[in-house]
C-alpha cells in the first residue's frame, strides 16, 4: 500500500497536547512505517512537515533487517537506532507518545524520553495515525492536554569573576558565603545550599564544579548538589557529591570524596581512593539522564546508578560546617552516554605463578576464583564469581599446558592451565607400594609407610578406574597396601599377631564396635563395646594387664566373625586396644586404617 494517514476530527491548530498509541508491525520492508503523527496544514511548506514518531524497518549491521523507532521532525528524519537502542520483533507492540507544549516537544518510546525539541519550527496541529507500505495495528489511541514538564536545564555557568552572584536563588551575604578573589567562598557552621534559579524538575543534565576545603571537621562537607523538592520524602533527598573529612586509619583525619544518594551515604574512601590536601581543588561532576546517573571525580567515574529512585531536580552548591571555595560551576544538557562496555578481564585467586592446576580426566576446579571486570573510565570495575559457563577450550584429557578462554560481556581473557597426568601420578605411587618387600620391613620404615598410606587415601574411584583401564590391578594394589600396614602394626606391637582382627564397616554401623583412625601414627589397638573399655591381655614386655577375662571374651567374639570377613573396596582394617591403670583411663586411642576406592 501507499502512505495513509487518518486524523482525529478537530482543529488544524491544536497545541499543548499529548498524542499516544500502541503500534505493532506485522510485516514490512525498508520503506515501511507505522506510528503517530501531528500535522498543521496552515504551517506547511511542503509535503514533509509536522512530526511523525513511528516503527520503521532498517538494514541490520550484520545483514538482513531490524525494526526500530524513528522520528520525523518536519523535513529531518531523526535516526533512533544506535547500537544501544531497542529492536522490536514482528507483532510486538510499542507505545509511542509525542508531547507538545508552547514551543517545546518531547518524544517518548515505552515511557522513555528519546528526543526533545526546545524550539519547534512548526506547530503540531491535529493528530492522527500514519501507515506507509506496511501491515500492522494500532491500539489505545489517546489525545489529552499536555502540561509543562518543567524547563530544560538551560546552559548555566559561573566562574565567579563578577563581584556578585547572578542567576542563583540566594544572594551573597558576605558572612557565610561571598564571591572573593574570583571564587565562591564559604565560611559556615551550619548547612547551606545555593541553587541555580530554575525549575525544580530539571532532568537530563550535568552539573560540575571545582571545590576545595580550607578547614573542617569530620562533619564538614563542600560540593555540588541536585535536589527536587517535589520528589522529596524528607530532608535527605536528591544527590550530593562532596569533599568530606574522615578519620584516618593511623589516626588523625583525611579528606576524601563522598556521595549521598538520597538517604544513603556512599563511602568513597577505600585504600585506593584519592586523599586531598587542604586547599587542593577537586573537580566534581554529576550526570543525570532519564533514570541513570553517574558521578565523576577529576574526570574519573567513581559510581553509577542505573535506576534513580528520585529525580535530580535543580542543581546547586552545598556547604556544611566548612571553610572552602567553589569555582567554575557549570550546568549543561546531558546526553545518553550509552551502555557500559567491559574493556578487560582479570582472573583473581590463582596460585602465585598464575597457573591453575588441573588433574587429567577431571573438570577444572575453579572454587575460590573470581573475575575482575574493568570498564575503563566508564565506571568502576567490579568483581564477579568465575563460573564454568564463562570458560571454553579446556581439554581434561590433554596433559600439559593449556590456555582456557574466559568470556564475559563480549570481552575475553586467557586463563593458563596445567593439566597433570593423573594416571602417571597414580602409577608412580602404586609402583612405590608394589615395590615394598614386606618381609624386609622394619620399624624404621614407619615414616615411609605413613606417607604411602596418606597418598593412597587420596585416591578416588576415578583414579582406580583409570588405573584399571590402563591394564593394572587396583585390587592387588589395595591388598598390598593392607598387608604393608598390617606388617607395620605387628612390628610395632608384636603381641597383636595372635589376634589378626579384621572388621567390616557393617559391624561399625550396628554400633557394637566404634573406632576412629589417626593418619599420622600407628597405635596399639583398642576395643570399645557397650560403653566399656578392655585392654589386650599382654603388655609389650609380656606381663599381664587387668581385665584379662573380659578381653578374652571380646577376642572370642571377634574370632567368631572372622570367617565372614573378606577384603573389598569398602573394607576397614580395624585394630583395637587400650591401656588401663586400675579403673583410671589414662589414654584412649581409636585407630582405623581405611583403604577405599
Amino acid at each position: 500500500m501507499n502512505s495513509f494517514t487518518n486524523f482525529v476530527a478537530g482543529s488544524d491548530t491544536w497545541s499543548n497536547y499529548s498524542v499516544s498509541a500502541k503500534v505493532a508491525m506485522s510485516s514490512g520492508t525498508t520503506s515501511s512505517r507505522i506510528g503517530i503523527t501531528a500535522y498543521n496544514p496552515a504551517a506547511a511548506t511542503g509535503a514533509l512537515n509536522g512530526y511523525d514518531l513511528f516503527l520503521a524497518v532498517v538494514s541490520a549491521p550484520g545483514g538482513g533487517t531490524e525494526r526500530v523507532v524513528r522520528l520525523r521532525n518536519n523535513t529531518t528524519l531523526i535516526t533512533l537506532n544506535g547500537a544501544n537502542d531497542r529492536r522490536y520483533q514482528l507483532g510486538e507492540e510499542v507505545t509511542l507518545r509525542m508531547d507538545f507544549y508552547g514551543t517545546r516537544a518531547r518524544f517518548l518510546v515505552d515511557g522513555q524520553v528519546v528526543y526533545t525539541i526546545d524550539e519547534m519550527t512548526k506547530n503540531p496541529g491535529k493528530a492522527g495515525i500514519m501507515a506507509f507500505s506496511v501491515s500492522g495495528t494500532a491500539d489505545d489511541y489517546l489525545i489529552e492536554p499536555s502540561e509543562d514538564w518543567g524547563e530544560p536545564p538551560t546552559y548555566f555557568s559561573d566562574d565567579f569573576s563578577s563581584d556578585t552572584l547572578s542567576g542563583w536563588t540566594t544572594a551573597a551575604n558576605n558572612a557565610t558565603h561571598k564571591v572573593e578573589n574570583e571564587k565562591y567562598a564559604f565560611a559556615t557552621t551550619n548547612s547551606f545550599t545555593n541553587f541555580v534559579a530554575g525549575s525544580d524538575t530539571w532532568s537530563n543534565y550535568s552539573v560540575s564544579a571545582k571545590v576545595a576545603m580550607s578547614s573542617g571537621t569530620t562533619s564538614s562537607r563542600i560540593g555540588i548538589t541536585a535536589y527536587n523538592p517535589a520528589a522529596a520524602t524528607g530532608a535527605l533527598s536528591g544527590y550530593d557529591l562532596f569533599l568530606a573529612v574522615v578519620s584516618a586509619p593511623g589516626g588523625g583525619t583525611e579528606r576524601v570524596v563522598r556521595l549521598r544518594n538520597n538517604t544513603t551515604l556512599i563511602t568513597l574512601n577505600g585504600a585506593n581512593d584519592r586523599r586531598y590536601q587542604l586547599g587542593e581543588e577537586v573537580t566534581l561532576r554529576m550526570d543525570f539522564y532519564v533514570t541513570r546517573a553517574r558521578f565523576l571525580v577529576d574526570g574519573q567515574v567513581v559510581y553509577t546508578i542505573d535506576e534513580m529512585t528520585k529525580n535530580p531536580g535543580k542543581a546547586g552548591i552545598m556547604a556544611f560546617n566548612v571553610s572552602g571555595t567553589a569555582d567554575d560551576f557549570l550546568v549543561e544538557p546531558c546526553e545518553d552516554w550509552g551502555s557500559y562496555i567491559a574493556s578487560s578481564l582479570e582472573v583473581l585467586g590463582l596460585p602465585a605463578d598464575g597457573v591453575l592446576q588441573a588433574k587429567s580426566g577431571q573438570p577444572l576446579n575453579i572454587e575460590g576464583l573470581s573475575l575482575f571486570v574493568s570498564y575503563g573510565s566508564q565506571k568502576p570495575g567490579e568483581t564477579v564469581p568465575l563460573t564454568a559457563e564463562m570458560l571454553s577450550g579446556y581439554d581434561p584429557d590433554q596433559p600439559g599446558s593449556q590456555t582456557v578462554t574466559v568470556s564475559y560481556e563480549g570481552v575475553t581473557a586467557d586463563l593458563p592451565v596445567f593439566v597433570t597426568d593423573r594416571l602417571q601420578e597414580v602409577k608412580d605411587i602404586a609402583d612405590d607400594v608394589l615395590a615394598v618387600t614386606i618381609d624386609s620391613l622394619t620399624a624404621a620404615d614407619s615414616q615411609m609407610v605413613r606417607e604411602l598410606k596418606a597418598q593412597m587415601m587420596d585416591f578416588t574411584a576415578a583414579d582406580m578406574s583409570l588405573y584399571d583401564a590402563a591394564g593394572y590391578d587396583s585390587a592387588a594394589l589395595r591388598n598390598k597396601m593392607f598387608l604393608i600396614i598390617k606388617k607395620m602394626e605387628e612390628l610395632q606391637y608384636p603381641y597383636l599377631s595372635q589376634y589378626d582382627v579384621l572388621l567390616y564397616e557393617d559391624y561399625v554401623d550396628i554400633g557394637k564396635y566404634t573406632y576412629r583412625y589417626d593418619m599420622d601414627d600407628f597405635y596399639s589397638p583398642w576395643i570399645l563395646t557397650d560403653g566399656a573399655f578392655y585392654s589386650n591381655n599382654k603388655q609389650a614386655d609380656g606381663t599381664n594387664k587387668n581385665n584379662t577375662a573380659a578381653i578374652a571374651g571380646e577376642m572370642s567374639t571377634i574370632a567368631s566373625i572372622q570367617g565372614d570377613i573378606k577384603l573389598s573396596e569398602n573394607t576397614y582394617a580395624g585394630f583395637f586396644c587400650r591401656f588401663i591403670r586400675g579403673n583410671d583411663v589414662s589414654r584412649t586411642i581409636y585407630h582405623q586404617t581405611a583403604i577405599e576406592s
